[in-house]
Formats: structure tokens, C-alpha cells, sequence
């Protein structure tokens, strides 16, 4: 007898299964289609599911497990093993509070965020508390534990005779199915509009098959902040007269009601890495309107940034007169054609050696430290620098530990609301993997396929801007509100041998003198610091 004793699922497809299990009952939950669906294909269920989900189905009869997660992880699945067997969650605080568990830190996990901002695909941030990776099957029976992946992107073909008509077509027909699929209840269901590319783009294309102002949009006003985008929501709203609020975060008070300490009160599991505190009047507010769902911009980076090493790839089809129009848009094309196709085509450790014998061997400790963890592109030998970056976007170990570590699940958890993120639909991802990487990195311009899709739909001042915003302005806010000493003087991860005293000090004098070149490095020190101390020596806060 199957039993689902964990589940955390959106599926947008419920109707298509039912058809397919010849199950007439419509008010059946989506736990018992689950069970249906796994009795009648097995672990190939997986690719009957549309949308996101983690589930754990459970054969009382033979003792035996089966867990899986979505492709993309855009829901989390945590596991612990106990006395009484095996425990699962979405919440690693459920399986911290069970009853004999020891909370220990994950010294390895500890060391490798800290320098790669990254832990291992299986890893949390504590010992004994595992996930399961996206797109993986997890499989356990007499205690042993069998996991395997069920999603091969590496696998995708690459469409290289699909042309700028075809691919923005397609790309139209899969981004609005994506969007509509996700808008469940328009009334209970908000919309991040940031003014970038992204999250417009999800609004204008909805205000194409629905009244604009039944759209409830909101957005962050950095009002006298470089990180402002006022300008560009505000060509959204003349374009479209979304039903719109702006919600002031340019002066937070970031030493009590978005100090650290509430943050982590929030999201206690994972280092801080991505500031949120910015996101928390925005929810707050949405909370307030009776908004249980909100649809975002997530996504399109990873699918549609692409990367100057197309220039590598045009070379290596022998596309040289494209290169050479690829080039003229480059000042210095000789700088670029040594980076980009000249160092690809020698391999890193010729590269090093070249390093070592002209004495500029010198490298940054926070890329040197941590290195052991391979992502799925090493692991399946990628060699192609334009794909392998294709493929780390949504499949990489930072990219799942972002997805983890990432506000969506503690605002599910604190304030009850669902993030939805149409660019992980997986048709489109998958799409979006078949196109050359010229489709998306083209004229020195990134997302070159999304502008040209949004041509006529997407207001222009947006879909015509090179810039993104840039958020180094609120970090530095919430630094200044934290006392450095108190936190860094004497601080843990130097006594737990995660770090040298030094180096600490160095980017500390760095942020000071405000020569810091890579503020996120001294952000990650800090978080790691405190998340360390707020669960296991909170008495020294």
C-alpha cells in the first residue's frame, strides 16, 4: 500500500493527469494522484509531472521509499535518518526540533560557503541533515540509500538551424503558458515588478491576454539610491496601468526591525548570501492585501544571460565570418579574442603554467578554497566554455545552494506566501538549453532572444537598457548598522580554523578605507559569522 508522507507540490497539469489515470473524481486531492500516477508508471511518473514540487511516497508493504524533487529545485526537500527510521521536510527546522537530534555544524559546509558562497549538492549546513538534489530520485529500502538523477539537460540538442523568427515565436508560446499556468487566482496572486528585463517581461506579456489593471504589481522604491529603477517601472505603468504599489525601502531601519537578528529569525538555516531585507515590506504588504501567491522574474538570468564565450563556440564551428561581425562590436577584439577563445582553446592548466613561469600566479583565496565540489558540468565532462555556463546557471552546486538558501521558502514559511517563477517552467528551460549560444549573447548584449521577443510588448526604455541594477548600496547599509568589532574582533570561524584573523581584517580595512572591491566577500564573512553564533552560541549576540 502506497502512502505519501511528505509532499510539498504546485503541479499546473492536474487536469491533464486525471485524464491520463481515467480518474473521474474531480475534487481528488493531488497526494492521491500522486499514488495513482506512481502505481501506474512507476518512477517514470517524474515526466508526467508539470510544475514544481518534493514528495515522498512510502510502500508500506515492502518498506520501501521513493523522494523526488522538481528539475529546476524550486522546492526544497530535506531528510535526516533517526532511531525510529527516516524523516522528511521542506523545513530543516522540523527535523532540528525531532527528538534526540543533536544540532551540529556542517564544519565542511561552513568552509566551503564561506569561500564559494556553495555546499555540496547533498549537503545543509548541518550534520546529518542531507537534501536531495533537483531533477534526482532518491530510493531507499533496508537502509540503504540509491540516488540517481531523472533529468539529463546535458542531453538537450542544440538547435542551430532554428532561426530569430522561429525562437522568439516559440519562445512566446512557452513564456505565456509558463505565466498563465502559475496565475491560478488572479485576486489571492502578486507580481514582482522590479524594472528589469525579467519581471516586466512576465506583466507585459499577461497584459496582452487580461485588463492591465486587474494585475496587482509591486515593487521596491530605492527612491535616492543608485539601485533606484523608478524610471523603468514607471514606463511599465504608462505603457500598461497595472494596478501598482511602490513600497518605500530606501531608509530601513536596519539595526532593529531589519537587523540581522530578525533576518535570521525569518531564515535561520542557511548564511545570509542574497541580502532580503529590502523584499521584507514588499511581503509584508502583500500579506497584508491577502496575497498568498506571487509570480516573479526569477529565472531569466539563468536561461538568457548567456556569455561572451559564444565567441569560442562560433570559432570552433568555424563560423568566422559571424565572429568576425561579433568582434567589431568589442574596442579591444584582441583582449577579448585572448580571453574567449585563445585561453579556452590552451585549457586552464596550460593557462597556469603560462601563470606560473611569468610570476602572476598570484590568486584569490576565496576562488582557490572549497574546490573539491564538481558541478554536474565537470561531472559530465562538458568542455565548451558557452555551454558549460549554460548548464552551471541551473544545474551548478551554487545554483542549488541559492535555491535553498533563497528567501522564497522562508517567505512561504513566515508569511504564507507561494512564490511562483515562470522561467523555471521546465519547457521552457529546455527550450531555452536548445538555443545557440548567439541567440542569447549577441552584439555584446545579454538576453539578446528575450529583447527581440519583447519587441512591441515590453516597453522600450526596458527592453533597450544594458544596465542592471546594482545592490551594493543596501549591502553597505546593513553593514553599517552591525557592530564590525563585537562580531569580527574575536569571531568563531577564526577558532573553528575556517579562516584566517588576517584576512578577515584585510577586507574589513578594504570596506573602511572604501577601496573594497568585492563587497559580497566581506557580506559573506559576516553572515557566516553570525549564522554560526545565532544557533549555536547565541548568548554571544
Amino acid at each position: 500500500m502506497l502512502d505519501i508522507i511528505f509532499s510539498k507540490t504546485s503541479l499546473y497539469n492536474t487536469i491533464d493527469l486525471k485524464n491520463k489515470l481515467d480518474i473521474e473524481d474531480a475534487n481528488l486531492s493531488g497526494n492521491v494522484i500522486l499514488c495513482y500516477a506512481y502505481e501506474e508508471w512507476g518512477n517514470d511518473l517524474l515526466s508526467h509531472l508539470g510544475g514544481d514540487f518534493s514528495f515522498v511516497l512510502y510502500d508500506s508493504e515492502n518498506k520501501y521509499y521513493f523522494c523526488a524533487r522538481d528539475p529546476l529545485g524550486v522546492k526544497s526537500l530535506y531528510f535526516t535518518k533517526t532511531e525510529d527510521g527516516y524523516k522528511f521536510s521542506s523545513n530543516i527546522d522540523e527535523l532540528l526540533n525531532l527528538p534526540h537530534m543533536q544540532k551540529k555544524p556542517n564544519l565542511k559546509s561552513m568552509r566551503t560557503m564561506l569561500y564559494q558562497r556553495t555546499v555540496d549538492y547533498t549537503d545543509t549546513m548541518y550534520e546529518g541533515i542531507y537534501r536531495l538534489p533537483p531533477g534526482h530520485i532518491l530510493t531507499i529500502k533496508d537502509g540503504k540509500e540509491y540516488l540517481e538523477r531523472y533529468w539529463y539537460p546535458e542531453k538537450i540538442k542544440i538547435n542551430y538551424e532554428i532561426t530569430k523568427d522561429e525562437a522568439t515565436k516559440k519562445f512566446i508560446k512557452f513564456f505565456s503558458h509558463a505565466i498563465e499556468k502559475r496565475v491560478s487566482n488572479l485576486d489571492k496572486t502578486a507580481f514582482e515588478v522590479s524594472g528589469g528585463l525579467d519581471s516586466s517581461s512576465v506583466v507585459s506579456v499577461l497584459s496582452q491576454s487580461i485588463t492591465p489593471y486587474k494585475i496587482d504589481s509591486y515593487s521596491m522604491d530605492f527612491k535616492g539610491l543608485e539601485c533606484d529603477e523608478g524610471k523603468y517601472v514607471d514606463s511599465i505603468l504608462e505603457k500598461y496601468h497595472l494596478h501598482h504599489q511602490k513600497i518605500s525601502t530606501s531608509k530601513l531601519d536596519y539595526k532593529k526591525i531589519y537587523s540581522l537578528n530578525n533576518l535570521y529569525k525569518i531564515s535561520p538555516n542557511w548564511p545570509i548570501t542574497l541580502t532580503f531585507a529590502m523584499s521584507l515590506p514588499m511581503l509584508e504588504k502583500m500579506k497584508t492585501d491577502g496575497k498568498r501567491i506571487v509570480i516573479t522574474g526569477q529565472g531569466g538570468d539563468h536561461l538568457f544571460t548567456g556569455t561572451p564565450y559564444i565567441l569560442y563556440d562560433l570559432f570552433r564551428r568555424f563560423k568566422f565570418f559571424t565572429l568576425y561581425r561579433e568582434l567589431k562590436f568589442y574596442p579591444k577584439p584582441w583582449s577579448v579574442i585572448k580571453a574567449y577563445i585563445i585561453k579556452p582553446l590552451l585549457g586552464e592548466r596550460v593557462i597556469d603554467v603560462i601563470k606560473v613561469l611569468l610570476g602572476k600566479n598570484e590568486t584569490n583565496p576565496f576562488l582557490k578554497e572549497g574546490s573539491e565540489i564538481e558541478d554536474l558540468s565537470q561531472v559530465v565532462g562538458m568542455k565548451n566554455p558557452a555551454y558549460q555556463n549554460d548548464l552551471d546557471m541551473i544545474t551548478s552546486a551554487f545554483y542549488s545552494t541559492v535555491m535553498d538558501g533563497n528567501l522564497f521558502h522562508a517567505a512561504e514559511n513566515h508569511f504564507g506566501i507561494e512564490y511562483r517563477h515562470p522561467y523555471f517552467d521546465l519547457e521552457l528551460v529546455e527550450f531555452a538549453l536548445s538555443l545557440p549560444p548567439e541567440m542569447k549573447y549577441k552584439q555584446r548584449t545579454i538576453k539578446w532572444i528575450l529583447r527581440k521577443a519583447m519587441d512591441g510588448i515590453l516597453p522600450d526604455k526596458i527592453r533597450d537598457r544594458k544596465d542592471k541594477a546594482e545592490f551594493s548600496e543596501p549591502i553597505r547599509q546593513q553593514i553599517d548598522a552591525i557592530d564590525l568589532g563585537a562580531l569580527l574582533d574575536d569571531p568563531y570561524i577564526v577558532k573553528l580554523g575556517l579562516i584566517e584573523q588576517s584576512l578577515i581584517d584585510k577586507y574589513r580595512q578594504e570596506y573602511e578605507d572604501k577601496t573594497i572591491k568585492y563587497i559580497v566577500i566581506l557580506w559573506t564573512i559576516i553572515n557566516m559569522e553570525y549564522w554560526y553564533r545565532y544557533n549555536f552560541e547565541k548568548g554571544s549576540l
